[in-house]
């Protein structure tokens, strides 16, 4: 049987043609290696460049307000496929034979839904037959097609889910996801810059880094890789660091694995201590933020109080709907998340002492918040982040 390895390309890693030799240098050193490579795709760069997803859904927004979510998922679709073509097109000029996949020629089936669509299936034949006369497929990221044939995406960051899916399904060999970092950091570098590279997580601490909004890692990839127990490997595309392994086995010493922020928050504290039949109005509350499809995090409910936060986006709604329902509340706006992460913490005295410490060592206020077992997240000034990943990461 012949070695598979996949290998998916983010964004920053095909943004230049520079960029894009680097990837292709790595694929064609893995074909030197005797594996058939899958190369999984993402559009080319970030917001302002011409292919980008972002700059796709900002010239829908302004060109094409009134199209349908069908025709949305086709646009913000096709910068995929421009990756596809090019990176191929570069192969063929390293005289390797390659052949190009969409989502749908896969096929990957998902559910029948437009956007942030979760994988149903995913079909192995036609790649199979493609390696038999191929060294390389290329696969566009992000898109499926739904069981009734119509485009699908996967969601912001949906391409490591595409990888991770065809890992599975074809038993390859690894999953490696390339990006422009050495690896998983113990924090966002752009926030702070002393920031470490992780050698090793384990599925359970990478899902809640991920879902709490760390960008290295789309969160289906985390629950696929360790759903049929598929390592990892995250790398740089541009430097021979070994990257940072995401497995089952992974160990990590630290009690503390690293530190998630999420900005562009609004804090709401809802007080309903003058209403009669609390608990079936926080009840409906909760019911109509939903309808809405508003999502609530860092809920705390203490007898009539009821504490939750919202992306900014969804401030005004929620704002709105509290003074329709005639609600006393208080919203806090300029904070931030900040969530400490850790297996270590899992039965681990003291964890909470530590972090609460040290907030207060550098005169940062905590205006509350909320833990589990190996995560603790406090609601700060976002002024203040860079100060609060500062003196936290002497607990790493």
């Amino acid at each position: 049987m012949e070695k598979i390895i996949v290998k998916k390309f983010g964004g920053t890693s095909l943004s230049s043609f520079e960029a894009r030799k680097k990837a292709v240098d790595l694929i064609k050193s893995s074909v030197e290696s005797d594996f058939k490579v899958v190369a999984v795709v993402s559009a080319m760069g970030r917001k302002g460049d011409i292919f980008s997803t972002d700059t796709l859904i900002d010239n829908l927004k302004k060109e094409l307000p009134n199209a349908s979510d069908t025709e949305k998922a086709l646009l913000t679709s096709t910068g995929e496929f421009y990756s596809c073509l090019s990176v191929a097109s570069m192969l063929r000029d390293n005289k390797l034979k390659v052949e190009i996949f969409s989502g749908a020629d896969v096929p990957i089936i998902t559910e029948n839904k437009t956007f942030n669509a979760k994988i149903k299936s995913v079909g192995t034949e036609n790649i199979l037959k493609a390696f038999e006369n191929n060294d390389v497929v290329v696969v566009a990221g992000f898109q499926g097609i739904t069981e009734f044939g119509i485009v699908s995406t996967l969601g912001r960051g949906g391409s490591d889910t595409t990888a991770t899916a065809l890992g599975v399904a074809l038993k390859a060999d690894c999953v490696e996801i390339y990006t422009d970092v050495d690896g998983v950091m113990t924090a966002d570098p752009k926030i702070y810059s002393e920031t470490k590279k992780i050698d090793e997580l384990n599925f359970v601490e990478m899902g809640e880094m991920a879902s709490e909004g760390a960008k290295v890692l789309h969160t289906p990839s985390v629950e696929i890789a360790e759903r049929y127990d598929v390592d990892i490997l995250v790398k740089n595309t541009f430097s021979n660091d070994k990257g940072t392994k995401v497995s089952k086995s992974a160990k990590n010493t630290e009690i503390v694995t690293g530190f998630i922020h999420r900005k562009d928050i609004t804090d709401f504290f809802v007080d309903y201590t003058l209403v009669n039949n609390s608990p079936k109005r926080q009840r409906g509350l909760f019911k109509s933020l939903a309808e809405k499809h508003i999502s609530l995090d860092l809920i705390n409910i203490c007898g009539k109080k009821v504490y939750f936060a919202v992306n900014s986006s969804d401030t005004e709604a929620v704002r709105q709907h509290l003074i329709d329902t005639g609600m006393r509340f208080f919203e806090r706006d300029n904070v931030a998340k900040i969530s400490c992460i850790g297996a270590g913490m899992r039965g681990t005295a003291g964890v909470m002492a530590k972090v609460v410490n040290q907030l207060r060592k550098a005169d940062i206020k905590i205006y509350r918040s909320v833990d589990s077992l190996i995560n603790i997240s406090c609601i700060i000034d976002e002024d203040r982040l860079q100060d609060a990943m500062k003196i936290l990461h002497e607990l790493v």
